[in-house]
C-alpha cells in the first residue's frame, strides 16, 4: 500500500466518524425536545383539568409554578367563547431555559360551558336537575 492510499482511507474514516457524530448529536437533541414537549403537554392537561374542575379559579392568571419542578411555569387565560354561555380557556406552560435561549411555550385551548351560568340556572330551578 502506498502512503496516498493510507491518507485517503484515513480521510474517509474521519469524514464518516464526523458525520456519524453529528447524526448522534441531532438524534439526542430531538429526543430531549420530544421529552420536553410530552412533559409540557402533560402539565398543560393537569392545569386545564384543575381549572375546569374548580381547584384553580377559572380566571386569567399568570406566573403560576408547579410544586414538583419550579422551572416550569403556567399561565391561564379565560375569555368569552365563540358560542353564547361558553368560555375559551387557554393554558400555556413553559420551562425556564439557559441564558440566551428563548422558552417555547406549549398551549392548550378548550371551550367550556360557563360554570357561573350553569350554577345559577340550577339554583333558580329549585336545585333539581
Amino acid at each position: 500500500m502506498s502512503l496516498l492510499e493510507v491518507l485517503i482511507a484515513l480521510a474517509i474514516f474521519l469524514a464518516a466518524t464526523s458525520i456519524i457524530g453529528q447524526l448522534i448529536s441531532t438524534g439526542s437533541q430531538a429526543a430531549i425536545g420530544a421529552q420536553l414537549k410530552a412533559e409540557a403537554a402533560r402539565r398543560c392537561e393537569s392545569v386545564m383539568a384543575e381549572a375546569i374542575s374548580g381547584a384553580i379559579p377559572l380566571e386569567s392568571t399568570s406566573g403560576g409554578s408547579f410544586e414538583d419542578d419550579p422551572a416550569w411555569t403556567w399561565e391561564l387565560a379565560v375569555s368569552e367563547g365563540p358560542v353564547a354561555d361558553s368560555l375559551q380557556v387557554e393554558v400555556s406552560v413553559s420551562r425556564q431555559t439557559r441564558a440566551g435561549q428563548t422558552p417555547t411555550p406549549y398551549t392548550l385551548v378548550r371551550w367550556v360551558r360557563d360554570p357561573e351560568l350553569w350554577s345559577q340556572s340550577t339554583v333558580s330551578s329549585g336545585g333539581t336537575p
